[in-house]
């Protein structure tokens, strides 16, 4: 019985994290857009960036970290990177270089540094995340 649970959590677990690059991809393209629109302010620009750095490392690097799950055995089905089953090891590639990428154009690439780390970057960030958005994760 104890081993059922064991699988039954890792797949609920597994599921979540597919649904993190999901979501974590479509925020980064949603900002994206409205950097390519200049639909938004740069310091708020900067500021959706540390929440989607602060997402990425709760909702995906803990995830991992915590599972211990081989990368590049893992398949996984991350639409919004890919119409095909892919590696976690390319999706986080993927979501990792596009986050760095924005970060670098805005100067804060030692906050995404910090925040990646779980430095007082990532604290004082936690402490501006609302714990909905946290449960969300």
């Amino acid at each position: 019985m104890i081993i059922m649970f064991n699988f039954l959590k890792t797949g609920q677990e597994f599921h979540r994290l597919a649904k993190s690059f999901t979501g974590i991809d479509a925020l980064i393209k949603e900002l994206s857009y409205n950097i390519a629109n200049r639909t938004i302010a740069e310091d708020e620009v900067v500021q959706e960036l540390y929440a989607l750095i602060y997402f990425t490392r709760v909702g995906i690097w803990d995830r991992l970290d915590n599972n211990n799950w081989p990368l590049d055995k893992n398949i996984i089905i991350v639409p919004s990177i890919s119409n095909k089953r892919i590696s976690i090891n390319l999706a986080l590639k993927e979501t990792h270089q596009k986050i760095l990428n924005l970060s670098i154009q805005y100067n804060i690439e030692d906050d995404f540094e910090e925040i990646m780390e779980k430095g007082t970057m990532f604290k004082i960030i936690a402490t501006k995340i609302p714990d909905n958005l946290k449960g969300a994760l």
